[in-house]
């Protein structure tokens, strides 16, 4: 897994799928965002960490 940040630049929008899911990693409860369209496209963060939906009504 490659951790270096890379531009998606024009290819954002062009056949993109992007899902989220909840995961329990080592007792932590974590939400993941993955464009499953492309290899190695995915953020986690707790869900400590993350935005209400409700907040960004």
């Amino acid at each position: 897994m490659s951790v270096e940040p890379q531009s998606l630049g024009s290819t954002v929008g062009q056949g993109r799928r992007v899902v989220t899911a909840l995961d329990d990693t080592d007792g932590e409860e974590r939400v993941v965002i993955a464009d499953i369209s492309a290899d190695d496209v995915w953020l986690s963060m707790p869900t400590t960490a993350s935005a209400a939906l409700v907040d960004w009504r």
